[in-house]
């Protein structure tokens, strides 16, 4: 990936993280910064190129440490902002939800481009088997703890 791709990658992820910050105080207002983050992340795809597992590997990153970091904002967010949390539903519900339908939708993508290119013989094998041990990761671990918060409903 080029540097202004990984420039646009890394300024998307942080927006993207910053639904964990306000989302009691201002409703659904969480959506700008991810869909703004996410279109940044698309265009940086585009760039490098969708077909290669280097930059599904990259996206692949990017999406889950924004989900975790958007968490961590979300957890400390009381402690360092002061944001109190009232009765009622979690209101980190909502972002939660836009999450497991974003990193549900890529899984099929990565999968095909993975398969793809293991068919293939691309000369991207170490990013391959990076992309594929980081999906494993991602449905173990991130929808796991998705299913854990939804359950609480």
């Amino acid at each position: 990936m080029t540097r202004p791709s990984v420039t646009l990658c890394v300024i998307g992820g942080f927006l993207m993280a910053f639904p964990g910050l306000w989302v009691r105080e201002a409703r659904a207002s969480w959506l700008i910064p991810l869909g703004v983050g996410l279109t940044l992340l698309i265009i940086a795809g585009a760039k490098a190129g969708w077909s290669r597992p280097r930059t599904v590997t990259l996206v692949l990153v990017t999406l889950n440490s924004s989900f975790w970091l958007s968490f961590l904002l979300w957890r400390l967010r009381t402690r360092f902002f002061g944001f109190d949390e009232g009765p009622g539903l979690d209101p980190f519900l909502g972002p939660v939800a836009g999450w497991a339908l974003l990193l549900l939708s890529s899984i099929a993508y990565y999968v095909l481009v993975f398969l793809r290119a293991w068919v293939g013989r691309s000369e991207e094998r170490g990013f391959l088997l990076v992309g594929i041990a980081g999906l494993v990761l991602q449905v173990l671990v991130t929808m796991r703890f998705i299913w854990e918060i939804i359950q609480g409903v």
